[in-house]
């Protein structure tokens, strides 16, 4: 009886390290999912429009879903129209945390966090914001990203395929305020025009321009361009005068980014 019940145990043993092994056994190269494409040719950054060196990518993460490995050569603006927990891994790293990069550390185990700062009282940040990153022109990167949490992650994506300049200034596109954003690729304004209101101005370099609320507008440069909601998109060339007109009863909030180009 013993005996038995020796080898029984053995048994089930065996089969729970070997399911155990299993588990860990690294996956196969999948050649579908392991590729790695260029960001505008990944699927969820969908490639809505291209104008020489300039394209204008859609991205949409759902929960629960992951991308393909993808690589950035230029320096990129997110409009950030909705947010959700990312998760990002490098190519040849592990998975970083939620909102961090793959292959991030955390603080050193037994280290002593420093107490917080007071902090100033922060004007309330904007329902879709805007952010950049540039050091993928000197140092590309490979990742993919996948969406953790229950929103839908959703944003326009301005890629700038030139070494961009420093040569305009806000004045030359007509902006009395200051830009949010400002590097040697992008220029980014805000701004918000009340019912019935209207603006023109020209840039120097090709502008991509993005609503950011509720409401209706046009806009008008060498084609009519029709906004009817929160992330509708216009595209200017460099030159062309333009305007913006609010067509609602209420204020309708932008933002347009100066694509900055070396003059040709």
């Amino acid at each position: 009886m013993r005996r038995a019940l020796l080898a029984t145990a053995a048994v089930a043993c065996g089969v729970s390290v070997g399911a155990l092994r299993a588990q860990e056994a690294p996956r196969l190269p999948d050649p579908v999912l392991d590729r790695v494409v260029p960001v505008y040719e990944e699927p969820r950054h969908r490639q809505i429009f291209r104008s020489g060196t300039t394209r204008v990518l859609e991205l949409i993460v759902l929960p629960g879903d992951t991308s393909l490995f993808h690589s950035h050569e230029d320096p990129i603006v997110y409009i950030n129209l909705s947010s959700g927990a990312l998760r990002t891994q490098e190519l040849g790293k592990d998975w970083s945390q939620p909102g961090g990069r793959g292959g991030a550390r955390g603080a050193a185990a037994g280290a002593a966090a420093a107490p917080p700062a007071p902090a100033a009282p922060a004007a309330p940040a904007p329902a879709v914001r805007v952010t950049s990153t540039t050091s993928y022109a000197q140092t590309p990167a490979t990742h993919r990203i996948s969406n953790t949490g229950t929103g839908t992650v959703h944003a326009l994506v301005v890629v700038n395929q030139t070494k961009g300049t420093d040569a305009t200034t806000p004045k030359d596109a007509g902006f009395e305020g200051a830009p949010e954003l400002t590097n040697t690729w992008y220029r980014v304004y805000r701004f918000a025009l009340p019912p019935g209101q209207a603006g023109t101005h020209t840039h120097k370099v090709p502008a991509v321009l993005a609503q950011t609320s509720d409401g209706t507008a046009v806009a008008q440069g060498t084609r009519l361009w029709a906004l009817n909601e929160t992330g509708d998109w216009a595209f200017f060339d460099a030159g062309s005068a333009h305007e913006i007109r609010n067509t609602s009863t209420a204020t309708v909030e932008f933002v347009e980014i100066e694509v900055r180009q070396p003059a040709r």
